[in-house]
């Protein structure tokens, strides 16, 4: 599936003969966000890596945390979730990475859907 992607001014975007079934899952993997970086570079490594995890795949300094919550203040949903469905951790950090990994954990998900 990688081979529908294409390097392009420092950024993943599709390539022009990316089937309508990729494009669906891209859209899908946005959750509603607007295409953005952050997403397709994430399709990209999950497409790259199939035997990576969510964990393995999250960001774990800070700087790249915040920056991924202050890219998109709906991305507060998913810390939301994550601390609905596990608990609080004592850190906020904590829960910030969590909210990610919940992120990556759906597309991953989609991501294998699509490839069923």
């Amino acid at each position: 599936m990688k081979e529908y992607f294409e390097r392009k001014d420092d950024r993943y975007i599709l390539t022009d003969d990316a089937p309508e079934w990729v494009r669906d899952m891209v859209y899908r993997c946005h959750d509603g966000e607007l295409p953005n970086d952050w997403r397709y570079e994430m399709i990209y490594q999950i497409v790259s890596e199939p035997d990576a995890s969510a964990e393995d795949l999250s960001d774990v300094y800070t700087a790249d945390l915040l920056r991924w919550l202050s890219d998109n203040i709906g991305r507060i949903a998913y810390v939301d979730a994550i601390s609905e469905d596990w608990g609080r951790p004592d850190l906020v950090m904590d829960l910030i990475r969590l909210g990610q990994i919940y992120a990556i954990d759906m597309m991953i998900q989609l991501i294998e859907e699509a490839r069923e």
